[in-house]
């Protein structure tokens, strides 16, 4: 029995806190971080690039360092930024009537990248890589 303890231990992510507590958090990120760049969009006329990035990389930072030695949390930190800065855009369409042909232009593809990866690559640091 000991063995099947020892076999299952291992998928709960040593040193993380495992997939589902990630994605609640990644969820809740999503949501804030989606919201406050729509407010920033809608109030300011303006669609700050790297403002988007910032998101990214926030998203990336947070996650990792909530599930530091997790093998997942940097795919969770990329698709959490990658739903909060598309969703963000695709609510700002919606909100301010823009015709879907201007959803996402290059530079707008360009910022999702950049927070998407941002995310990741952050998210993916662990302590011993930062020394």
């Amino acid at each position: 029995m000991d063995n099947y303890a020892d076999a299952n231990h291992g998928s709960q992510n040593e040193g993380g806190r495992g997939i589902v507590l990630e994605g609640i958090v990644g969820a809740v990120l999503t949501l804030v971080c989606g919201g406050v760049w729509t407010a920033v969009i809608v109030f300011s006329g303006y669609e700050i690039g790297l403002l988007a990035w910032g998101i990214g990389a926030l998203i990336g930072f947070i996650l990792g360092g909530f599930s530091p030695d997790s093998p997942t949390a940097p795919i969770v930190a990329a698709v959490a930024a990658a739903i909060s800065v598309a969703g963000a855009k695709l609510g700002v369409t919606i909100l301010l009537g823009m015709p879907f042909t201007d959803l996402f232009a290059p530079f707008d593809l360009l910022w999702l990248f950049l927070a998407v990866s941002s995310a990741y690559k952050i998210a993916a640091k662990t302590d011993d890589e930062e020394a």
